[in-house]
């Protein structure tokens, strides 16, 4: 219960410190360095649940924490898989 409550904690901070953390930074490519952590992010986190509805059994699998959502499917669409 304990890691619940601090996944809900992590999860409503995210946005409000991304925020102030702009206000301080800056920097025109911000939100663009933030879509690909989160992006990378995603790939990794639910990578089962790609796995399982974006792509054939064989095809490229979702996972890895360096590579983007939409770099595995353009690999997958290359491989027809």
């Amino acid at each position: 219960m304990l890691e619940f409550l601090l996944f809900i904690i992590a999860y409503l901070l995210y946005l409000p410190l991304t925020l102030i953390n702009f206000l301080l930074v800056r920097n025109k490519g911000y939100f663009r360095d933030s879509a690909v952590t989160l992006d990378k992010l995603a790939n990794r986190e639910f990578r089962t649940l790609w796995n399982k509805i974006l792509i054939k059994w064989d095809g490229y699998d979702f996972g890895n924490s360096n590579e983007t959502i939409s770099s595995v499917l353009g690999k997958n669409i290359q491989n027809e898989t």
